[in-house]
């Protein structure tokens, strides 16, 4: 491991498998760097996600004197690419950055696709899958032949829909997270000011997970290090490339000397995470994919409990086999936040959550609805949004439907409509009362007049002192009426409590980031939360994890169950029609067994015909007897091996 730690001229790949150290080598990288006696000002290392961000300083910090670790750059593509556009974005003729979040964004999208469809749109064509095709386009560069191509099922309207969705993104003077990293690249292509600037702060380059990465990613990439001989390390794991469906190309990592010809390729093949059973048995399904390195890892821990396959009669019984030995290894000394149990699909927890609850086990959904998605929060931001841009016509008419009783989509879209007729900001609009008679009833039109008056102070307040945004945040909220929208609610007195709760914690990191960059404009903070907001990790809570594999990226646990490998369901019918579909479900199902330190158990129900995957693991088989349970299989293979024995 000590080679790429000390690898410090020219560019770099190493190849990193499931539980081989990758983030202990990009840190002591760092550390080796420093010592070195490299200016930590010019080391950047860009990771996918916030959570890894914070895990990389958090560590960097424990290996670093605090002044030099904090002047190390970590984040991701997207926090990189803000912060750069926040700088130097009138360089591109950006005179400030607004970022359109993913609540944002669906808005807008059901606003134009009510458009493109008066009637009723076709079966599929929601906001989501339209956001998405138009995502995974920007990312891998589809012109309108090659996305209509595509997203044949979304018919030739997908197009129409791309471009009302950009002229509407003009229209609100805002960026989508695509639109960052496309502005991104343009920047450092454009500018050659602010590209010197940028390479100075990124001289030594190191990006993670380099397997996830897009096409505009790369390109990204490459703008920051040009030429052939940078001072770039890119790490990753081609057999861990899980995000095809949202543009990432795993052959990204496999050809990265196509663009860098004279790079050192390292291998960081031992797994130190997970015991020789499981290892073997991710080697063994891996190794069915042909498009991969043939390196296979090595385990660095000796077999303890042997990985089996448990065949249970149907889908019930499978998740009363769970329970069971979720019961049991409790008892055994186990934490049930030590275990968790993966699927390929949501839909698979019913039965499984059914059979925990009969047991009285705690469970907690991993990845289920995140801190911003959640109404309060939502609440929050709508109200920073205007405050940092009032002509924020979705943030407006979204805190109208929200905080006015009786305020609906219709009369709300006639105002902004008259607003925009009229040359007015929408604020405006909503203080006129002429033109809030698009609303129905006198009390519902003076309460979204108040409301707009009471914005329109707060922005003057804005502009005229330079209060802290977290109060500013929370006097708004409470003349906005906060407390009685709780009421209207009709929750009881935990929910409400837990909502109070969640709005404190939003206040106290605004107060938090502002003491951290004093005099920065609010709408910087405002494009903070919302990158926070696009990859918020799951809140740490009690209780075994239920989870999909995707979710469990990144994490690790002492006991695992993968269930539902039936074929259908893992592999899915529509992600293995293809070569390349199923190659990913493969890698998908090898990220899911690596995720077991120490107990690995499959699991299928005979009612439907047994996944590839778990044929190709090559483990014992067991038949699951409910008459039985998990205590008295215990049993049987304590008596089959007295009887081995005798």
């Amino acid at each position: 491991m000590n080679d790429p730690i000390r690898h410090k001229e020219g560019p770099a790949l190493v190849f990193a498998g499931a539980g081989a150290g990758k983030t202990r080598t990009l840190t002591q990288r760092v550390k080796w760097l420093v010592e070195e006696g490299e200016d930590p000002y010019s080391i950047t290392l860009v990771t996918f996600t916030n959570k890894a961000a914070g895990e990389m300083k958090e560590r960097i910090a424990r290996l670093v004197e605090a002044p030099l670790a904090e002047a190390v750059w970590v984040g991701t593509f997207h926090r990189f690419c803000l912060q750069s556009l926040q700088v130097y974005g009138r360089e591109i003729g950006l005179e400030k950055v607004a970022v359109l979040d993913s609540a944002a964004q669906r808005k807008l999208a059901e606003r134009i696709i009510a458009g493109l469809f008066p009637a009723k749109p076709p079966r599929g064509f929601t906001p989501m899958a339209a956001l998405g095709a138009v995502s995974r386009a920007a990312n891998s560069g589809w012109d309108d032949i090659q996305l209509a191509t595509m997203y044949a099922d979304l018919t030739e309207k997908i197009v129409n829909f791309r471009w009302a969705y950009e002229e509407a993104k003009k229209g609100l003077g805002a960026l989508d997270y695509d639109d960052l990293l496309l502005r991104g690249v343009r920047l450092l292509k454009l500018s050659e000011g602010a590209a010197r600037m940028v390479r100075r702060r990124a001289a030594y380059l190191m990006v993670d997970e380099f397997q996830d990465t897009n096409g505009v990613q790369l390109e990204l990439v490459r703008a920051i290090a040009p030429g052939t001989s940078p001072n770039l390390m890119v790490v990753g794991d081609p057999d861990r490339s899980i995000y095809g469906w949202r543009g990432a190309n795993y052959r990204t990592i496999l050809e990265f000397r196509q663009h860098y010809p004279g790079a050192a390729v390292y291998g960081l093949y031992t797994n130190y995470r997970s015991q020789a059973g499981v290892v073997e048995v991710a080697n063994r399904i891996i190794a069915q994919n042909a498009t991969r390195k043939p390196e296979m890892q090595e385990a660095h821990l000796p077999q303890s409990e042997e990985p089996f396959l448990l065949v249970a009669k149907n889908r019930w019984e499978e998740a009363h086999f769970v329970a069971q030995a979720v019961e049991f290894y409790r008892g055994q000394g186990i934490a049930l936040e030590e275990m968790a149990v993966l699927m390929r699909a949501n839909f698979l927890s019913r039965d499984l959550e059914q059979a925990l609850r009969l047991r009285g086990i705690p469970y907690q959904f991993t990845g289920g609805r995140s801190f911003f998605e959640r109404r309060e929060i939502q609440l929050g931001m709508a109200v920073l949004k205007v405050l940092a841009n009032p002509k924020d016509s979705l943030a407006v008419a979204a805190l109208v439907e929200e905080m006015v009783e009786g305020a609906g989509p219709l009369g709300i879209q006639k105002v902004l409509e008259a607003a925009k007729a009229a040359n007015l900001s929408p604020l405006e609009a909503f203080r006129n009362p002429a033109m809030v008679k698009g609303l129905r009833g006198k009390e519902v039109q003076a309460e979204a007049m108040r409301l707009a008056e009471v914005l329109q102070d707060q922005v003057a307040r804005l502009a005229a002192e330079a209060p802290e945004y977290h109060a500013l945040l929370k006097e708004t909220l409470d003349r906005l009426g906060f407390e009685a929208w709780l009421d209207r609610l009709g929750e009881e007195s935990e929910q409400v409590y837990s909502r109070k709760a969640n709005l404190d914690r939003l206040l106290q990191g605004m107060q938090e980031w502002q003491e951290v960059n004093p005099g920065a404009p609010l709408q910087d903070l405002v494009g903070t939360l919302l990158l926070e907001a696009g990859d918020t990790p799951a809140e740490e809570g009690q209780g075994v994890h239920l989870m999909t594999v995707h979710a469990s990226k990144g994490m690790e646990f002492r006991v695992v169950f993968v269930i539902g490998l039936n074929e259908g369901l893992f592999p899915l019918s529509k992600a293995s029609s293809s070569f390349e579909g199923l190659e990913e479900e493969r890698r998908l199902m090898y990220v899911a067994v690596t995720r077991a330190k120490e107990v690995l158990h499959l699991s299928y129900a005979a009612d439907g015909v047994v996944s590839r995957f778990a044929q190709e693991a090559r483990v014992p088989v067991e038949e699951y007897d409910p008459r039985l349970g998990w205590s008295g299989r215990q049993n049987q293979q304590a008596l089959k091996a007295l009887l081995e024995i005798a």
